[in-house]
């Protein structure tokens, strides 16, 4: 999965769930490619660097998960034997 996959997907995750300010939070740091705090705190509405920090943890900790998520779904070769069987395939 490419890295802006995995950001569209877990947008859409946050609006099913009708958390629309972490929403919003993805789709100003991810999508708008707004990096700097004190932007984004003034677009989002928020004062406090706490909460921003806590935003980016709690996204963190959903991205992994869903990382975790699509490599069992999509099989992703992370098998430790892999660079043997492909050593296999090309006669080595």
């Amino acid at each position: 999965m490419t890295r802006q996959r995995i950001y569209e997907d877990l947008y859409d995750y946050y609006t099913e769930r009708r958390e629309y300010k972490l929403a919003l939070f993805i789709k100003k740091y991810f999508f708008e490619n707004i990096k700097d705090a004190s932007q984004l705190q003034q677009e989002l509405g928020f004062r406090g660097e706490r909460t921003l920090r806590s935003r980016k943890s709690r996204i963190s900790r959903d991205l992994v998960q869903l990382r975790m998520i699509s490599d069992d779904q999509i099989k992703v070769f992370r098998s430790p034997d892999r660079g043997k069987r492909i050593a296999k395939k090309q006669g080595n």
